[in-house]
């Protein structure tokens, strides 16, 4: 998707080759991240949340709270002098491999963790004119209703 139809203060539903994500900026690490779009709690909608003022993204739902690597990093219910439940694996958010290229976020559509270094690996096409500021460029998408494998 392209950066410039995103806004960096919301969470941004998308539904890509079928799966349901969660577009959002972590301020912290000033990225774009990628995550499926339901909360490891009660799945609901993560892009139903908001980013709150830590930069963190919030389900609309209980409130827990998440960092741009999945990691919970607070469940408002949990009690402050318990166990910190909100460390364990079970609690985190499922997130997809990303980057921005010429302005658009791309993801990798897998979210198993032995391909969370996949994009350094293979990365999205690139074209050298698209990073020349003297290249006139524009950006236009368009949503087609047929799926994938009508494009080949």
């Amino acid at each position: 998707m392209p950066v410039c139809d995103l806004d960096k203060r919301a969470p941004h539903a998308k539904k890509v080759m079928g799966l349901d994500i969660v577009v959002w900026w972590d301020k912290n690490e000033s990225s774009w991240r990628v995550f499926k779009d339901a909360c490891p709690h009660r799945l609901a909608p993560l892009s139903e949340g908001r980013i709150d003022h830590w930069g963190r993204l919030q389900c609309v739902y209980h409130g827990w709270c998440f960092n741009g690597s999945g990691n919970c990093n607070f469940i408002p219910q949990a009690p402050p002098d318990g166990p910190p439940v909100y460390t364990s694996k079970r609690a985190c958010a499922a997130v997809y491999p990303s980057t921005v290229q010429h302005d658009i976020v791309w993801f990798w559509p897998n979210t198993d963790p032995q391909y969370k270094d996949i994009i350094l690996k293979k990365q999205p096409p690139f074209i050298p004119e698209l990073d020349d500021p003297s290249y006139i460029k524009m950006s236009i998408s368009r949503d087609l209703p047929y799926g994938y494998a009508n494009m080949r």
